[in-house]
């Protein structure tokens, strides 16, 4: 299962790779493959993160962002959209 978190920033950009540094640890100690940052183009966020649950477990991916730090004041909406793989 995919789990794309996409979301606005109103920080520096020091502060959301600080951010992403934390959710991507977090993802590598609960056993979640962090795929990377994206800026998605045709949506009106400023960052994607990409991660990749193996166990298609929608509850596995709530731990990185407890662990990060839920939504700092720097961050304005998050959405998360999950994809399940189809197995055919």
């Amino acid at each position: 299962m995919i789990q794309v978190g996409m979301f606005t920033w109103n920080g520096t950009a020091e502060e959301v790779q600080a951010y992403a540094k934390k959710y991507k640890d977090s993802c590598k100690k609960n056993g979640l493959k962090f795929m990377g940052v994206y800026a998605p183009l045709q949506e009106p966020y400023h960052y994607a993160f990409m991660i990749d649950n193996e166990k298609q477990d929608m509850s596995g991916f709530t731990k990185p962002f407890q662990e990060a730090g839920y939504k700092p004041p720097q961050m304005g909406t998050w959405i998360t959209k999950y994809y399940a793989k189809m197995e055919w």
